[in-house]
């Protein structure tokens, strides 16, 4: 099976119950769903390329906050990320589109990683 994931109202709630809860090894992983920048919900998920996390960063902040384009850095990692680097996270787009994700006070997810 692929990724599935739960809602955190707020980091302080926790995860809730593991929906992958069958005897096999998953990885969970807690996710934003804030810019880091702006601390609202990320309406378009972006990284670089040389990103290797799964959190992302809302590209049209990251747009209009990065000064120089030549020294912009991956808010969440701090690696290079020049704008031709950056590139829509489709898995993240599908999170943020979640109908159990709606609800605009949930402000983190946790993912489930088979």
């Amino acid at each position: 099976p692929g990724p599935t994931l739960n809602h955190v109202a707020s980091p302080d709630m926790g995860p809730g119950p593991n929906p992958l809860d069958d005897g096999l090894q998953s990885v969970s992983e807690e996710l934003s769903l804030l810019d880091p920048y702006t601390k609202e919900r990320i309406q378009v998920p972006a990284k670089g390329q040389k990103c290797i996390h799964n959190s992302c960063f809302d590209l049209t902040n990251y747009l209009i906050t990065a000064d120089d384009q030549r020294l912009s850095k991956c808010p969440v990692c701090e690696a290079p990320c020049p704008f031709e680097d950056l590139r829509v996270d489709s898995l993240f787009e599908r999170i943020l589109a979640s109908p159990d994700l709606a609800d605009p006070n949930i402000d983190a997810c946790v993912l489930h990683l088979p």
